[in-house]
């Protein structure tokens, strides 16, 4: 066995390379600007995670500094506990951690590249690809298989939309990949008029990288300034038996997915949704369901296809008086994200504030502020209710039936302890962080032990 041994404050874009360099992989996330730590305490999830294992299945050990000051190693040796707190139960349990050991495994000589769309005319059309996709990603429950699958309507009601996949086949035969959407070309073939669409596929070779290249694991985040915030975000673990039960059961869950795409507003750009497999352990290798059960990671991550993510991202308004100097900053960033037409009134305002007019840039900010950014968060949170109530955490029997990822999670979800973690995790988790931390020194936003705390995260009130 072999492993790497990282400081706290390495990111996957330093590691991954450095990993590949020597012929090794490591179980992480996927976007490169992320790091190595927030990552793997939370779950951390790659395109080979269902090969080898998630990034917290991968960790042997840690150094943690805890709220008594005291530096010690945690493993499944030593503070076995605080180990598993740490593997899947997110910041701030009990300590900072600053050094990890992780498991490393064989890099791949080959990976299968796919990106693959297909359209409908008609919201018909859009139904039927969205059950054929939903019957797809049964398929690719595999440990060779990570990638995922995603969609959008093409406008109102009467309209269309497109099913698109980018599936990443752990050296796969682009035959394999192409058997897979069959049915799909089999459609566009049959009803041209009324469909349309193909692939595209390529390898990447091991053989042919050098350093200073990218890898196909490793995605360069979109937006690389940090100070974003989400309008909103919906997060949720679809466990396959969901959509296994037949067609009558993709047709509902597909039906409640366009419904959900088609209530989301006009006003915001980049909204992405889609089904991430990687971010699942369903259908994994029995080595990595191994490394699963000794993690505190929410179980139904084991049954799950995957994350069912969409988020909105718009520039944050930071709580400091406005000004021509902030806005000057942020402008850009608003036009990028937000649907302004050139004709509103606030473009205008907008650009005058960003030019240097401090009392336009007030104008500017306060208008989004206070009048357009709270009917988007409204027509926003109405989507989102519709979709919990097709994914509720638990069935009417208390089997799971859903779940949330802690990394990527809803910032308002309301039932989080069990979305995050489930019942019985959550329980352990609060335990330890107890025992360890019995005056919550390390506290955050619905991390464990959180609800002892007022909303402020200042005035304790539970004891």
């Amino acid at each position: 066995m072999s492993a790497v041994v990282v400081g706290a404050g390495v990111q996957f874009a330093e590691l991954y390379p450095a990993a590949q360099e020597r012929g090794v992989a490591v179980m992480g996330g996927t976007c490169d600007s992320v790091g190595v730590a927030g990552c793997w305490l939370g779950g951390c999830y790659g395109t080979m995670s269902r090969m080898y294992g998630s990034g917290s299945s991968n960790l042997l050990s840690a150094r943690v500094v805890l709220a008594d000051g005291s530096l010690v190693t945690a493993n499944q040796c030593e503070n076995a506990d605080l180990f598993w707190s740490l593997r899947g139960g997110g910041g701030g349990v009990a300590g900072v951690v600053v050094e990890f050991t992780a498991r490393t495994h064989r890099s791949p000589d080959y990976l299968l590249l796919g990106g693959v769309g297909y359209s409908a005319t008609d919201p018909e059309g859009f139904q039927q690809l969205m059950e054929m996709q939903l019957n797809y990603t049964l398929q690719v429950m595999a440990p060779q298989w990570g990638g995922g699958v995603g969609w959008s309507v093409d406008g109102g009601d009467n309209s269309g939309g497109t099913v698109t996949f980018w599936p990443r086949g752990f050296e796969q035969s682009i035959e394999v990949g192409q058997a897979l959407l069959a049915p799909f070309d089999a459609l566009v073939a049959a009803e041209p008029k009324r469909f349309s669409g193909k692939g595209s596929w390529s390898y990447w070779n091991a053989s042919s990288w050098k350093p200073g290249q990218s890898l196909p694991w490793m995605e360069a985040h979109p937006d690389r300034e940090i100070s974003t915030s989400l309008l909103a975000s919906f997060s949720r673990y679809p466990v396959l038996r969901q959509f296994e039960s037949g067609r009558s059961g993709r047709e509902k869950l597909a039906a409640a997915i366009v419904n959900f795409t088609r209530m989301m507003p006009t006003g915001v750009r980049g909204i992405s949704g889609g089904i991430d497999f990687e971010k699942s352990q369903a259908g994994a290798s029995p080595a990595a369901l191994s490394l699963l059960a000794e993690t505190s990671v929410n179980p139904a991550v084991a049954i799950s296809s995957g994350i069912l993510l969409i988020m909105y991202n718009v520039p944050s308004l930071p709580s400091v008086p406005p000004s021509s100097a902030l806005l000057k900053r942020l402008w850009p960033r608003l036009q990028n994200y937000l649907n302004l037409d050139s004709n509103d009134p606030l473009v205008a305002i907008c650009a005058a504030g960003a030019a240097g007019n401090d009392v336009s840039a007030a104008k500017c900010l306060n208008t989004w502020r206070d009048e357009r950014a709270p009917p988007l968060q409204a027509q926003l949170a109405a989507a989102k209710d519709a979709m919990n109530a097709v994914f509720p955490n638990v069935d009417e029997d208390g089997v799971p039936l859903s779940g949330m990822y802690f990394n990527e999670g809803d910032f308002d979800a309301k039932d989080w302890q069990q979305s995050q973690w489930g019942d019985t995790v959550y329980a352990r988790l609060y335990s330890i962080k107890r025992a360890l931390d019995p005056k919550g020194l390390f506290i955050c936003h619905h991390c464990v032990g959180s609800e002892d705390w007022d909303e402020t995260g200042n005035c304790r009130i539970k004891i």
